[in-house]
């Protein structure tokens, strides 16, 4: 006689187990399965990376690669910060030559209408005017023999007619440009054909 089949009872062996168990290991349900067929656990657990030490993907940083990366970041503010300097630096240059330019055309200006050169930078309204680094601008009227007049690095006159310059970033400055003090004065030079660093010229 034949024996009437049996719904699967999730008896060891039955084909109902069978299809539990791989599902079960990947922390899933299989389809049609009732709820509370078997235990689950939630949330399921990540599978250990081959060779054991921890949960997959929650390592923490070793020593050394701290290091490296302290490192990497100290060498990267190494080098930008002086080049930010020299940026600023080369800024507060440019602005300087451009003040010089302006207050020489004032000058010239002033010279038209009064028939002579200006005594002082105070006779064109630029008594009180600063250079980028917070200084007063030099002016002088050339007067040969005076010693005030400024030279190039062969000791010939700067100018013929006026000396304007500032003293840059040190705040000193001789009156031989080859001098360390005067290499980063911005100085007009050969009546106004120049305006510049007096290193370059």
């Amino acid at each position: 006689m034949i024996a009437p089949a049996q719904e699967p009872d999730g008896s060891p062996g039955s084909s109902s187990e069978r299809d539990r168990e791989p599902a079960a290991k990947a922390g899933r349900i299989p389809c049609g399965s009732p709820r509370g067929a078997w235990p689950i656990r939630w949330p399921p657990v990540d599978p250990l990376p081959p060779g054991g030490g921890g949960q997959l993907g929650c390592r923490a940083l070793t020593l050394v690669e701290v290091v490296i990366v302290v490192a990497i970041l100290v060498t990267a503010t190494g080098l930008g910060v002086p080049a930010a300097s020299r940026y600023r630096e080369n800024g507060r240059v440019v602005q300087a030559i451009a003040d010089i330019r302006t207050m020489e055309h004032e000058i010239a200006i002033e010279e038209s209408s009064r028939g002579s050169l200006p005594d002082s930078l105070a006779d064109i309204g630029r008594g009180s005017f600063l250079d980028p680094w917070g200084r007063l601008y030099e002016f002088a009227l050339y007067k040969k023999g005076d010693g005030k007049e400024r030279w190039d690095k062969t000791e010939k006159p700067l100018n013929s007619d006026f000396d304007l310059y500032s003293k840059g970033r040190d705040g000193d400055s001789k009156q031989k440009l080859d001098k360390p003090e005067s290499l980063d004065d911005i100085v007009r030079a050969l009546n106004g054909a120049y305006v510049g660093l007096a290193s370059e010229f």
